[in-house]
């Protein structure tokens, strides 16, 4: 990953095929999508279908992680559903980023400083590295960082400055205690800050001012005409106590884990060089603590398993202000407006989630080449919490505040059970060839900027999918050749979507989806200093069942479609 580049989640496609890493509500927030499964909601306490685990940690929303990666030890892209063994449920597909931890008796380091240079933009430095120092001999101390600072590769040409740029302060540190071989103990925190200007948006398409700032950029997307830069601020903390004891059927783990998230970001959402959509505001204040017990055995037989529970709370707030501006004849906005200005509307929606989930796996070798794996998790999740609307506009329609739920009869909880069954199969050293079925499980929740508090009050189904693999993995020639293909169909059901409505974007249950496709990852090795890699993936996602939501005067009509859409 190193020698690649791969500092952040975007570079991940030069590795493994599949993952889609697309950048929404400024640079530093991403969406990630496995399979067909993906999300641009940003409701709290509404997941996203790929689940983020860093240091197993879980990141649910869409603005809890940032893409910064620096000494890593391992990021595995875990595709299909994740619902056995994980902290948390995953329909689609899980990110697990592992970063290195101190090690004892170990002294080594490492720093890095590079150039970056944007044609048509500003450049910068990026740094970084780490040092890991034994304290004693049951004792050690690691401390890792990275510091970017990059102009911007975009030019706001009514302001003069360059958006889109890269102010990151990262830092980690870990200490690793192992006071006899039974117990390995070890303490991490991280701190991450970044700040910027906001990510320059444009306007495309028809019309008179798409036009006019088509002319004055030359159709070039690097250049933008914004009445407003915007920013970007984001404090991200995590904490994390993993404490192992040996005994002598297999390994008790407690993993106990904290983050928060601060983050504020301001964008000229309307794309132009006129005040349309000013302020325009995003703000996210989210804190979670959870524990996992986890036993893995070591029973020396042709059997071993893995059980244990996860619980988890989680306090999400988020919130958003638009200004709308109709005053100005000569753009369409003034018809949707009415020709007012309203200075700002709030919507906020504030949740909290607590979630729990028992879990056993258990793998049994029939003989040296074929072995079965099963597994079984319950998943429960309760949320509450209150979706509130502050002014008026057309879009968002007026003031109120609504308690979630609605009442004591209201649904407030969401749960399913989830197996998975691994046939495996080794014909000879090195390969491998598998058959999975596995369920994925997310909990449901509300759409917090719907116009009423009828729609507010209506909950989301769970979502489910299920999902059927069958695959390879095999090194040939001394691994001189390595081949990896897998073929998958899942279907889905109670598809969670953020769709625009009436001019307004909210969550809804779609329908069902069906996905399938086919993933190759290989790797040639002609000699030990050089390595040609080759990867390929083709999903055919299907919306077997598509329902419309239509909200006008606080009626829902459902229509029925389909849509085929192949990535």
């Amino acid at each position: 990953m190193q020698a690649r580049k791969v500092d952040n989640f975007a570079e991940i496609v030069k590795i493994a095929p599949g993952p889609t890493f697309v950048p929404v509500k400024g640079t530093s927030v991403v969406t990630v999508q496995i399979r067909g499964q993906g999300t641009i909601n940003d409701s709290p306490g509404l997941e996203s279908p790929v689940g983020v685990y860093i240091d197993d940690i879980f990141y649910g929303t869409l603005a809890s992680f940032d893409a910064n990666l620096y000494d890593v030890s391992q990021v595995s892209i875990l595709r299909g559903p994740q619902g056995t063994t994980f902290g948390r449920n995953a329909v689609g597909g899980a990110l697990v980023v592992t970063n290195n931890m101190a090690e004892i008796g170990v002294s080594s380091g490492r720093a890095t400083l590079t150039g970056v240079t944007y044609k048509g933009g500003r450049g910068g430095l990026e740094a970084d590295g780490f040092i890991n120092v034994p304290i004693s001999e049951t004792l050690a101390g690691r401390f890792a960082y990275s510091v970017k600072s990059v102009g911007g590769y975009q030019h706001n040409l009514i302001t003069d400055n360059y958006l889109a740029n890269n102010k990151v302060s990262s830092y980690r540190a870990s200490v690793r205690w192992r006071p006899n071989e039974k117990w390995n103990i070890v303490a991490s925190g991280s701190y991450l800050r970044r700040v910027g200007s906001g990510d320059g948006p444009t306007i495309v398409g028809d019309g008179a001012l798409a036009a006019s700032v088509q002319e004055r950029t030359n159709g070039n997307l690097h250049k933008v005409l914004l009445d407003d830069d915007g920013f970007t601020r984001r404090t991200i903390g995590t904490a994390l106590l993993n404490a192992s004891y040996e005994t002598a059927i297999g390994q008790i783990s407690s993993i106990t884990g904290y983050r928060y998230l601060k983050s504020r970001l301001a964008e000229d959402a309307d794309g132009g060089p006129n005040p349309v959509n000013f302020p325009s505001l995003n703000t996210n204040d989210e804190w979670q603590v959870s524990q996992e017990f986890r036993f893995t055995s070591d029973l020396g037989g042709p059997f071993d398993f893995v059980a244990g529970a996860y619980f988890g709370y989680e306090d999400l707030n988020h919130k958003i202000t638009f200004g709308f501006d109709g005053r100005d004849p000569n753009l369409f906005f003034s018809v949707l407006n009415a020709g007012r200005y309203t200075p700002g509307q709030t919507f906020e929606g504030q949740i909290e989630n607590r979630s729990f989930g028992p879990y056993a796996e258990g793998k049994y070798k029939f003989t040296d080449k074929l072995s079965l794996t099963a597994g079984l998790r319950f998943s429960y999740e309760r949320k509450t919490g209150y979706t509130q609307h502050i002014g008026s506009s057309p879009f968002q329609g007026g003031p109120y505040f609504q308690q979630l739920p609605a009442n004591d009869d209201a649904v407030d909880s969401w749960k399913g059970w989830t197996p998975r069954v691994i046939a495996e199969y080794h014909p000879f050293r090195g390969s491998l060839f598998y058959a999975s079925a596995s369920r994925g499980f997310q909990g449901g929740g509300w759409s917090f900027n719907v116009r009423t508090p009828l729609a507010a009050a209506t909950p989301l189904r769970a979502q489910t999918t299920w999902s059927y693999e069958v695959g390879t993995k095999t090194d040939l020639f001394n691994r001189a050749l390595t081949i990896n293909i897998a073929a998958f169909h899942a279907n889905t059901a109670n598809l969670q979507v953020r769709s625009q409505v009436d001019g307004v974007f909210q969550d809804s249950n779609a329908g069902k989806l069906r996905s399938r496709g086919v993933e190759v990852e290989a790797v040639l090795r002609p000699t030990s200093n050089l390595s040609i890699g080759a990867n390929y993936a083709y999903t055919d996602a299907f919306l077997r069942e598509f329902r419309r939501m239509h909200c006008s005067r606080s009626e829902l009509h459902r229509q029925s479609g389909s849509i085929h859409a192949r990535a």
